[in-house]
């Protein structure tokens, strides 16, 4: 099961400049096409709108590559809406749950 974007996908898809500065920072590599990195790192590292993002453009890309990416997408389209400012709808402890929802998402794809 594909849990992870190349580096050379992630050239591929153009992400924005700061984003991917602070996540090519995370990572070592000697050759970009056989570099991956793990979706929960791209969460880790660079937060919940760059993962959404990246898993938006996979599921773009060819969703059957990931089982399981559309759900994923909808999670984090769920908790983001927690974390747009002015949101008075969730508590902190719904971030947390919420975001611990998406870690067991993306911890599910790479098992499966």
């Amino acid at each position: 099961m594909k849990a992870y974007v190349t580096l050379q996908e992630l050239d591929d898809f153009g992400p924005c400049k700061s984003g991917y500065k602070k996540l090519r920072r995370k990572i070592e590599f000697e050759d970009a096409e056989e570099v991956r990195i793990p979706l929960l790192l791209v969460l880790e590292t660079n937060g919940m709108s760059d993962l959404y993002w990246l898993v938006s453009m996979l599921s773009l890309r060819n969703p059957s590559l990931v089982p399981g990416i559309e759900e994923a997408g909808s999670e984090i389209a769920g908790v983001m809406i927690c974390e747009l400012p002015g949101c008075s709808a969730c508590t902190p402890e719904d971030r947390r749950a919420g975001l611990q929802e998406v870690r067991k998402i993306l911890k599910k794809l790479r098992r499966d």
